[in-house]
């Protein structure tokens, strides 16, 4: 022993906390032991191994910020343009989906898990033909659909855990009907550049000093002048430095899923405040999926997501 004294030294015992390994990831529960919840599987974690990638990417900004960047859906056609919308340089013929409607129209509905809403786009003709639906599970993650982006057959969840006030860690799964590749998914987010993301501590190297890294030489055929969707997300995240003064800013219509997010944290917040669990502790995510698909002809767009549980009316 290294105790000179030859004291028995003083019984310490070092804080233990419940984990279990699943889907590529060690969860742990930190919460009272009396209230612990049982571990519910999310639907990825039935899939072969070679059907999910699992990545982390740490990043110099709030966890709020990244959580509300991923729920905003008018985003997708705006910053996402080389994706989403390719007829922009003027390949007319290049359609994906109904991106090209930057003005999507959202619907939003409180469930068990927190909520989903539905956002509507028009075709070039101006009929309404798509949507897309996107769960927020409480209290950070949300899963993407796949579609006409990225694949009918696959979604993408997406977990944002807060290091500290400002850093979050960033858990993204994709997962679908086929084998993914980990080489494909670092391309398609960017992140085959050792400039901007390390594989070795999963850090994601840009700052707010790095705006010389946007290649403004390309921007006629490079909309952002970034490479990579997760790059583009991840320099907007920065970009408001480590914490957004929200103070001067300006909500709009398509903000309504931001502004429910924060409703949802807060009604949370009061819940606890009570006595009572957080919203979505109970809930089944297994049962949770996101959707994107042409507009049901007859019946309510819920129909294609029958198994989120709407939540009771207060």
């Amino acid at each position: 022993m290294n105790n000179p004294s030859n004291k028995r030294p003083p019984k310490l015992r070092a804080p233990a906390y419940p984990v279990v390994e699943a889907g590529g990831m060690v969860w742990t529960y930190l919460g009272p032991k009396e209230k612990q919840p049982p571990f519910v599987r999310y639907k990825y974690m039935d899939l072969p191994d070679n059907h999910c990638v699992v990545f982390r990417v740490d990043t110099h900004a709030n966890w709020v910020q990244t959580v509300e960047g991923g729920l905003d859906s008018s985003h997708v056609s705006i910053l996402h343009t080389n994706g989403a919308r390719p007829e922009w340089t003027g390949k007319s013929e290049e359609k994906v989906g109904s991106f090209a409607d930057t003005e999507p129209v959202l619907e939003i509905e409180d469930t068990e898990f927190g909520y989903h809403y539905a956002a509507f786009r028009r075709n070039h003709a101006g009929q309404m033909d798509n949507v897309r639906i996107v769960p927020f599970i409480m209290p950070s993650g949300r899963i993407i659909p796949g579609g006409a982006l990225q694949g009918r057959n696959n979604a993408t969840l997406a977990l944002e855990i807060p290091i500290d006030d400002e850093h979050t860690a960033t858990y993204t799964v994709r997962y679908g009907s086929e084998p993914i590749t980990r080489e494909s998914r670092l391309v398609e987010m960017g992140f085959d550049d050792p400039e901007i993301y390390c594989e070795r501590t999963q850090q994601f190297l840009f700052t707010r000093n790095d705006f010389h890294r946007q290649r403004r030489d390309l921007m006629d055929h490079n909309w952002s002048g970034f490479r990579g969707i997760a790059t583009e997300d991840l320099v907007i995240s920065t970009s408001m430095g480590p914490i957004q003064d929200r103070t001067k800013e300006h909500l709009i219509g398509s903000d309504l899923a931001v502004a429910r997010f924060r409703k949802r944290l807060l009604d949370s917040v009061e819940r606890m405040e009570r006595g009572e669990d957080p919203i979505g502790v109970h809930a089944d995510v297994g049962l949770v999926s996101a959707i994107d698909a042409p507009l049901p002809q007859s019946g309510h767009w819920r129909t294609l997501i029958p198994t989120h549980r709407v939540a009771a009316a207060a």
